[in-house]
C-alpha cells in the first residue's frame, strides 16, 4: 500500500504530537532569536567626533552605523531588537527597535549593559557589539549552530591592516582554524582575553594568558533558549558577588567557560570590522 509521509503521521497522531516534535527536534529559526545590541558607549578614541553622538550614530555612507548593524540583523530574520543605550541617549531613537538605557554608562562595562537587558534573555537570541560591521552570511553561519552558546572568532585576527595600539579580545580555541569544511565535530572556546594587539608593551602576559592565540572575539553570540538562561543566571551571580559593573563580555564568557559550560567557536576569515577611530570609520564605508 501507499506510504504515509510524515505530515500525514503528524495529523492521524495529532497536532500536540507535531508541536512538541517540532520543539525537540527542530532548531530555532532566525525568526524566533531576538536581537540585544550593545550601544551604551561613548567611543572616546574617536575623539571630537564622539562629543555629540555616541559611535554606534556615526554616519557611514548616509547612514548611523547602528542602523546598518540592525538592517544586517533584520535581513537575517531577527525582527524583535533591542539596544540598550547610554552616552546621549536621545540620539538613539530607532523604527521597531527597543530602548533601553544603561544610565551608569559611564561607570559600567558591556555586562551591566547586558544586565539592562536580562528581560529580553527570555528565549533564543543573538547579542552584538553596537560598533561592529559584519557580511550577512556571518551571522547565517552562526545561527546554523545547534550549540547553546556560540560566539564568532576571526581567526585572521592579525591580518587587515588592522590601526596599531588598540584592545582586542583574543581567544584560545580547542583547535586551530583549518578550512576544512568536513569538520564535524564544533571547536570550543577555551579562553578569552582583552589585550592591546601587537605593538603595545604589556601583551607578553596577555599572551601567556591566553597562550597560542587561535584568533579574536568580534563582539557577536548566539543563544539558544537554554543558554539566554545561562547567561542571564550569570549575570545575576556577578551582580551578588559585585562583578558585574566592571565586567565585559569576555569576562561573562570567561565565568562561563569556568562552570564547564561549552562555547562553541564559529570560524571566520575577515569580513567586519569594528570602528574604534577614524581609521576604522573610513574602511566601514566601503564595507557597508
Amino acid at each position: 500500500g501507499a506510504v504515509s509521509s510524515v505530515k500525514e503521521v503528524f495529523n492521524i497522531v495529532g497536532q500536540g504530537e507535531l508541536a512538541a516534535a517540532e520543539a525537540r527536534y527542530l532548531k530555532p529559526k532566525s525568526s524566533d532569536f531576538k536581537g540585544i545590541v550593545l550601544a551604551a558607549s561613548r567611543g572616546s578614541a574617536l575623539g571630537p567626533l564622539t562629543e555629540r553622538l555616541p559611535k554606534c550614530m556615526l554616519d557611514i555612507r548616509g547612514q548611523p552605523l547602528l542602523h546598518r548593524l540592525v538592517s544586517i540583523l533584520n535581513e537575517g530574520g531577527l525582527a524583535d531588537i533591542s539596544v540598550v543605550r547610554g552616552y546621549h541617549k536621545e540620539t538613539i531613537d530607532l523604527a521597531n527597535v527597543r530602548s533601553l538605557d544603561n544610565d551608569d554608562y559611564a561607570n559600567t562595562g558591556e555586562a551591566a549593559s547586558l544586565a539592562c537587558a536580562a528581560d529580553q534573555l527570555d528565549g533564543a537570541c543573538v547579542l552584538s557589539y553596537g560598533d561592529i560591521l559584519f557580511r550577512a552570511h556571518i551571522l547565517e553561519n552562526l545561527l546554523a549552530s545547534t550549540s547553546d552558546i556560540a560566539t564568532v572568532i576571526d581567526a585572521r585576527w592579525q591580518g587587515g591592516g588592522r590601526a596599531e595600539g588598540r584592545n582586542i579580545d583574543l581567544v584560545r580555541c580547542s583547535r586551530p582554524f583549518t578550512g576544512d569544511y568536513l569538520d564535524e565535530e564544533p571547536v570550543l572556546l577555551e579562553a578569552i582575553v582583552s589585550k592591546s594587539s601587537v605593538s603595545n608593551g604589556d601583551n607578553a602576559t596577555s599572551e601567556q594568558e591566553v597562550g597560542e592565540p587561535s584568533g579574536e572575539f568580534i563582539g557577536l553570540i548566539k543563544l539558544s533558549a537554554r543558554g539566554a538562561e545561562l547567561v542571564r543566571r550569570e549575570l545575576q551571580d556577578m551582580a551578588a558577588d559585585d562583578s558585574l559593573a566592571s565586567a565585559d563580555l569576555p569576562a561573562l564568557l570567561n565565568r562561563l567557560i569556568a562552570r564547564a559550560e561549552q562555547i562553541e567557536a564559529v570560524y571566520i576569515t575577515g569580513n567586519w570590522l569594528d570602528v574604534d577611530d577614524a581609521f576604522d570609520l573610513a574602511i566601514a564605508r566601503n564595507l557597508a
